[in-house]
């Protein structure tokens, strides 16, 4: 089933546990989105910059990536800086909330991991970064960007290539699994843990630009698109939960 366009363009669908609903976000417009599957409903929180990632927050509220860093938004509508960076290099992209509870976010062509307290660390530089992952059960972050998928294991010194994917990847998920799912051009496919590819869901319309399960039992893969659609592929998979930024 295929929602109505909503926005001039959609991408980062992350489900939202504790709600039963979806967060989006509409980059330039910019606004994050929660979409209520039960009732049809979709509200937006409109913001300053260029959104590139939201993420539900323990104590309420939501973790937001920014163009010039991560912020808070409060369950009273409160914002505030977690981290700011506002390099010039600096470019919003992919986010993945890890098993500590901590953020990993993209930034043109380096990574950081931010700490709930907003303790911020850059962790590799001089990696391209379309799309974030992370499998809490492996312990392992995927990274896609320049055609590929990358995965950086546990107390490893750098990403090592994982498969090639013959076009620019958009946003990431993980299954119940391990098994990855990546938005391309015309689909989203899943490659297992050994980079195999398994499955391909082709996507008529607009490029795909990330996916994420959701649904009572996460069987619901979402598929956000380039003109501002949510697709929804009932039965496509399991997928995995979700961490919550711990902050």
């Amino acid at each position: 089933m295929a929602a109505a366009a909503r926005a001039a363009s959609a991408a980062s669908p992350v489900w939202d546990v504790s709600s039963s609903t979806l967060l989006w976000v509409q980059p330039a417009g910019p606004a994050v989105h929660r979409y209520d599957p039960a009732s049809g409903r979709d509200d937006a929180i409109s913001l300053p910059q260029h959104v590139a990632h939201a993420h539900p927050r323990v104590r309420g509220g939501l973790v937001v990536h920014l163009l010039d860093g991560v912020a808070v938004l409060d369950p009273s509508g409160d914002r505030r800086w977690l981290v700011y960076w506002a390099r010039e290099a600096a470019r919003a992209g992919a986010a993945a909330v890890g098993p500590s509870g901590e953020l990993w976010v993209g930034n043109g062509d380096w990574l950081a991991r931010v700490e709930p307290d907003g303790a911020a660390t850059v962790v590799l530089r001089d990696v391209a970064i379309d799309g974030l992952a992370y499998d809490t059960e492996a312990g392992r972050l995927y990274l896609a960007g320049a055609g590929r998928i990358e995965v950086l294991e546990p107390g490893a010194a750098g990403p090592q290539a994982l498969c090639d994917v013959g076009s620019r990847p958009g946003g990431l998920c993980v299954d119940a699994e391990g098994a990855v799912w990546v938005a391309v051009p015309g689909a989203v496919r899943r490659y297992l843990p050994a980079g195999v590819l398994d499955d391909e869901v082709l996507v008529r319309g607009a490029p795909p630009t990330g996916c994420a399960f959701g649904g009572p039992r996460l069987t619901d893969l979402y598929v956000t698109t380039a003109d501002g659609s949510l697709l929804v592929l009932a039965g496509a998979g399991t997928g995995a939960p979700t961490p919550i930024f711990a902050g």
